[in-house]
């Protein structure tokens, strides 16, 4: 189930970029918002990709849950 959580982080990074605020990057400000949408885009795309097999074991139910019993 933690590839849930990193799935969801790299749907929600690329979302999440779209609100920063142009004076808390470094780069020129008219590429600021852009840049970092499609660097994010990106990302999350080889997140999901790497995350492909987990993403087949959620949807079948197969997936292993955490377990902190010993």
């Amino acid at each position: 189930m933690v590839s849930l959580g990193s799935c969801t982080a790299a749907i929600l990074f690329p979302v999440l970029t779209l609100f920063i605020n142009d004076s808390y990057t470094v780069l020129s400000q008219e590429k600021t918002g852009s840049t970092y949408f499609i660097y994010s885009v990106i990302l999350a795309i080889i997140v999901l990709y790497n995350h492909r097999s987990n993403i087949k074991r959620l949807m079948d139910g197969t997936e292993n849950r955490i377990s902190f019993k010993k």
